[in-house]
């Protein structure tokens, strides 16, 4: 048998392989990359949402202030919710 793919308990304790070791470190690592990846993506975001307006034009409002930066036309009916997140400001 190889030792390579040996997992035994020493005392209680679960002893793991070498090839086990470098499988979480590959993990750890890849998680890694991928949470500064989020971050660099979301701290390089304006601070803007794009909203839908029932005259088939969209609107950008910057959310630091609440103003609507432009109004561009969207085409017929342009009510899609995009990555499945809805904002609404109830007065």
């Amino acid at each position: 048998m190889d030792s390579n793919y040996i997992l035994r308990l020493e005392m209680g304790k679960m002893i793991c392989n070498k090839m086990r070791t470098c499988h979480s470190l590959i993990t750890v690592l890849g998680m890694t990359a991928l949470v500064l990846l989020m971050l660099v993506s979301i701290s390089g975001t304006e601070p803007f949402a794009y909203i839908t307006n029932y005259d088939d034009t969209a609107s950008i409002i910057d959310i630091s202030n609440g103003a609507v930066t432009a109004t561009l036309p969207a085409g017929f009916d342009p009510f899609v919710i995009f990555n499945r997140l809805v904002a609404t400001t109830n007065n």
